[in-house]
């Protein structure tokens, strides 16, 4: 009997999130990114990122306040977002039907 026990086997997950990365990580979505969610909830280094050291995305709870805010003015520089839309004073005022 001729067995191949590597072609039968199943991939481990440690397998499995490394091909995960790989392969997700080369899109644009993910190119400025070097950590990757994967399916099993566990963040994996992007093999494609190639720029400067990011934070690992669950170390915010460890940064001092400085660093913390360091970040998030990155995040907001990059976004366009203004907030929420201000309600007029109709809105406010009027009435609940119920």
């Amino acid at each position: 009997m001729f067995y191949d026990y590597e072609e039968d086997r199943v991939a481990t997950p440690a397998e499995a999130m490394r091909e995960y990365a790989y392969n997700v990580g080369e899109y644009d979505r993910y190119k400025d990114s070097q950590w990757i969610l994967t399916d099993y909830d566990v963040w994996v280094i992007n093999p494609h990122y190639r720029g400067k050291p990011q934070p690992h995305p669950e170390e915010t709870c460890y940064m001092t306040e400085e660093e913390v805010q360091y970040w998030a003015d990155q995040a907001v520089a990059k976004s366009e977002f203004v907030g929420p839309p201000r309600p007029s004073a109709r809105q406010l005022d009027d009435d609940i039907p119920f």
